[in-house]
């Protein structure tokens, strides 16, 4: 991925078609490079992230996710300021000076959020609950916590570009539930999993790149994808437009 390009990214697939293998592949690239990481995985208790036990930051419940984005977010304001103190012709945090970034502890940071729209869609509200009842309260809670990270997620993404923040984020349904069109115009780099011989109905073909290159030359790059003979292939449409074949391993060192 050119995170220079387009630092942000969604990943998009049915369940089994590998995205958090990808998101496992891509966080242990991300620590190879020098990045921090942190991974979010409320669904999973992130059990999908255990190799990054001790070297990234993981956030395995609602609660502590809230945590890990609000340190990111304040991380960010910390970096604008150093922006905004250092150089007035300094728009991008690479362009401060290699002592600085030393000094100040900046380093490239990877957020990956594995099943997103499930972390953040609200539960519904049984109106036949007793509102004094612990299952009401819990549902309320969860609810609080679910749109925190979504406000908190949807912030990181209109605002980090430039400062060496990056997030990857996995979900089965790219829909407007949990994604509005400001969250899918910062999303700028999407990718889809698939299964092989599973074939992909052109209205998820849609809604992953409505607008965001050829229908026709993505639709063929899907099927070529599901023609692989194996796990592991997928297709990457950039920002730009340039639609890429994609496919993914483990790193060896995992």
């Amino acid at each position: 991925l050119d995170l220079a390009a387009s630092p942000h990214t969604l990943i998009n697939g049915a369940c089994g078609t590998g995205k958090s293998v990808m998101l496992r592949a891509l966080a242990m690239s991300a620590l190879d490079n020098g990045f921090d990481v942190v991974a979010i995985d409320t669904i999973m208790m992130a059990l999908n992230f255990r190799t990054l036990e001790g070297k990234a930051t993981i956030a395995r419940d609602g609660e502590a996710a809230v945590a890990a984005l609000s340190d990111i977010v304040a991380e960010m304001g910390r970096r604008k300021e150093l922006l905004r103190t250092h150089s007035v012709s300094v728009s991008r945090w690479v362009e401060l000076p290699e002592s600085v970034l030393a000094a100040e502890n900046v380093r490239p940071i990877l957020v990956v959020i594995d099943e997103y729209a499930s972390t953040v869609t609200p539960y519904p509200v049984p109106k036949s609950l007793d509102k004094e009842s612990e299952e009401f309260l819990e549902v309320l809670a969860h609810n609080a916590t679910a749109d925190r990270i979504k406000r908190l997620t949807a912030k990181l993404l209109r605002e980090a570009r430039f400062v060496g923040i990056h997030l990857v984020i996995s979900t089965q349904r790219p829909d407007y539930v949990a994604f509005d069109g400001e969250m899918h115009a910062n999303l700028g780099n999407v990718i889809m999993t698939v299964r092989p011989g599973k074939a992909v109905s052109p209205l998820m073909i849609d809604m992953a790149f409505s607008g965001k290159a050829d229908k026709a030359a993505v639709s063929a790059a899907v099927a070529t994808a599901v023609a692989a003979p194996s796990h592991g292939h997928a297709v990457l449409v950039t920002e730009h437009g340039a639609v890429t074949p994609l496919q993914f391993s483990l790193p060896a060192n995992e």
